[in-house]
């Protein structure tokens, strides 16, 4: 979604009225005098939020320490939620020399964007309690709202109302914010990105503009503010519409009664319904009155990430709430679209070959109804942007692709990406200031964005080739191990005679080969990390299955029964019409298939290094002391290892037979493959 794309540090940059604009910068803004609709805009940026005003940083009671200072924040570089933007820095800086500056806490950046931007207009946020709002305005004198109740945000209605009473006390004042959707209708159509901004030096200083726009007899209130929506989408600002209703104290009272009945009743769905409707009651008709634009800015590496994942022929979908307009903003800014996005079309048989698609809310159903084949007219093109959906539409996209037998993995950063992250086959949070509830979810946990593409095509490509290697190189083991009880067989009638310690054969599986390969597939590495972020092209043998498909296991089994018969032929020949012992035989056969065994990880090996190699060391020392310890006891096999290490023989057959069994696995492996190199562990 957009959020993960960006660094959700919130700065309020507008605030307009029908009348009015204010460009909101680093200095002190003044507020329209002659402009009503602008105070109460700032009312319900102050009021209608769920930020609460702290004088001292929290105390984390679960690990009984402090909370990280300013300090400590920069020098682990941790992009938490305590991580603190150029504003909290200064806050920051004022409380240290003891001005006793707030600390603002809330749900959201946006809210808190809108608490820290109205201070710019001189009004203050002192205290937050169930049933007030305490702020200190420009003239230093204190202002207290009596709240009556408060509608929280829900997906459905996408919008936030706090009731306070007005300046009468016989009269009710609703505030409400919310998305330009919901507090306006649809949202106006697709029109070309200005590139036109405000010079910095306005930005900074404060500018605003109060020159009157002149309604015309057939535009109306919500059609300028509309026009404001959309001027801010295409400077790529996200938005929220305000409203607000003033009602009789009487209407209010007998609202609220009922509201509080259908508050007590069975939590059930019927009772959120009605709860809704509730809201819906007292909300509509709202009298709209302004709008806020917030910044927030490109994480940084986001263009390039995206490039390289497309680059690798991975269909990039952006699924968000966020209007049309700025959706698009940001999907052009951070590189997702090469060329102008076409609009995708429900009813029509087009395709969308090598295009940028933009699919509209209303046609997410059809997109992924189980029968529908529209998801399958996407199927060749580049990305995908999916605006104005709700959590449930997310997950409903995810489960629909992944029905097609695709491979997804849903990236998000907050609780409402929850549902498409649970979803997904993968699901990775971006760990930042949206809370904790998507890192919590999720399989992977990133610091920003732009690691995307190093999990992806650089661990990705790894794990795919240490899980193949790993598990083709198990079947390979396991398959050899029977064989040779297999060829065993024909040679001493099929009389289920053993000539192997019992022992040794049963732990031979589970301890003394079982390690070995488990620190390969830990710190294997086919290609070096430069040359895997290099060339994307290179993530297609995961998603191809080059590395493990009916092939590769039909001649792995080939192979484990080819080193098998080896093993046991040189075995046989130089224990045949020799005074040699069965345990003897054993013993030798034993120590040429874990010889081979041995020898087959490391040519299979491209990242040695001295783990690996003691690892190996290790192995040999305990399989041969494991026989040199059972040659002292009173058994049959009493000096049988001892003996044969004494022995040229055993030397020269356990040696030559190791060479016989990879010389194939040679040839194919390192002498007709010409991209195969031993790469060392760059530091």
């Amino acid at each position: 979604k957009t959020g993960t794309l960006t660094q959700n540090k919130m700065i309020l940059r507008r605030v307009a009225t029908v009348e009015s604009e204010c460009a909101v910068g680093l200095t002190s803004c003044s507020a329209p005098d002659n402009d009503a609709d602008f105070r109460h805009v700032l009312n319900t940026m102050i009021a209608c939020n769920t930020v609460f005003v702290q004088y001292e940083r929290r105390r984390d009671f679960i690990d009984d320490q402090d909370t990280p200072q300013m300090g400590d924040v920069y020098s682990i570089g941790a992009p938490s939620s305590y991580a603190l933007s150029d504003s909290d820095l200064a806050d920051e800086e004022l409380r240290l020399r003891g001005f006793g500056a707030p600390i603002y806490e809330g749900e959201s950046p946006d809210e808190l964007a809108l608490v820290k931007g109205a201070r710019r207009f001189g009004l203050h946020l002192s205290k937050r309690n169930a049933n007030s709002v305490t702020f200190e305005g420009p003239d230093d004198r204190e202002t207290k709202f009596k709240v009556l109740c408060t509608l929280p945000f829900d997906n459905v209605r996408k919008r936030m109302s706090v009731c306070v009473v007005g300046d009468r006390p016989d009269e009710v004042i609703v505030y409400t914010k919310g998305a330009d959707s919901s507090m306006l209708g649809n949202a106006g159509k697709r029109v070309k990105r200005s590139s036109h901004r405000r010079s910095s030096q306005e930005e900074d200083e404060g500018f605003h503009d109060e020159r009157p726009r002149l309604l015309s007899h057939t535009q109306s209130r919500e059609d300028a503010i509309r026009a404001r929506v959309e001027e801010y989408a295409r400077m790529g600002l996200r938005t929220l519409v305000i409203g607000m209703r003033v009602m009789r104290r009487p209407e209010f009272d007998e609202w609220h009664r009922v509201q509080k009945q259908v508050w007590i009743s069975n939590g059930d769905e019927e009772t959120v319904k009605m709860l809704r409707e509730q809201a819906e009651a007292i909300e509509m008709p709202t009298r709209v009155i302004g709008v806020t634009a917030v910044e927030d800015k490109l994480q940084d590496g986001v263009e390039r990430s995206i490039a390289a994942l497309r680059e690798a022929k991975i269909q990039v979908w952006v699924l968000t709430g966020d209007m049309q307009l700025t959706a698009e903003g940001v999907a052009t800014a951070c590189g997702l679209f090469s060329d102008t996005p076409v609009d995708f079309e429900s009813d029509s048989k087009e395709t969308y070959e090598g295009e940028d698609v933009v699919v509209a809310p209303d046609q997410v159903s059809e997109l992924c109804a189980p029968l529908s084949s529209a998801l399958d007219r996407l199927d060749g093109c580049l990305s995908v942007l999916c605006f104005r959906l709700d959590p449930s539409q997310k997950a409903e996209i995810v489960k629909a692709v992944m029905r097609r037998g695709g491979v997804v993995a849903a990236i998000g950063d907050g609780a409402n990406d929850v549902p498409m992250i649970q979803a997904a086959h993968v699901g990775i949070g971006i760990s930042g200031h949206e809370g904790a509830q998507a890192s919590m979810a999720a399989d992977f946990v990133l610091a920003q964005f732009s690691f995307v593409s190093r999990l992806v095509l650089l661990h990705g490509h790894w794990n795919y080739a240490r899980i193949a290697n790993v598990m083709l190189y198990f079947f390979f083991k396991n398959i050899q191990n029977v064989m040779i009880n297999f060829f065993i067989q024909t040679t001493n009638g099929y009389s289920c005679g053993f000539p192997i310690n019992m022992n040794y054969s049963i732990l031979y599986p589970v301890i003394f080969t079982s390690l070995q390969p488990i620190i390969f597939g830990v710190m294997e590495q086919d290609r070096v990390e430069k040359e895997l972020l290099a060339d994307s092209n290179m993530y297609e043998d995961g998603r191809n299955g080059t590395l493990y498909n009916y092939k590769q296991f039909a001649f792995n089994v080939v192979d484990a029964v080819w080193q098998a018969s080896i093993c046991y032929l040189m075995t046989h020949l130089i224990t045949i019409d020799s005074p040699a012992t069965t345990q003897y035989l054993g013993f030798v056969l034993v120590s040429a298939m874990f010889t081979s065994n041995v020898a087959h990880l490391l040519m299979e090996t491209r990242c040695i290094n001295i783990v690996q190699i003691g690892v190996q060391f290790a192995g040999c020392i305990v399989s041969s002391g494991y026989f040199l310890l059972f040659d002292l006891l009173p058994t049959d096999e009493y000096h049988i290892a001892y003996d044969a290490m004494g022995d040229f023989t055993f030397y020269a057959a356990v040696l030559l037979a190791t060479l016989i069994c990879l010389t194939p696995r040679f040839i194919l492996r390192v002498l007709l493959a010409a991209d195969t190199q031993v790469v060392g562990k760059e530091k």
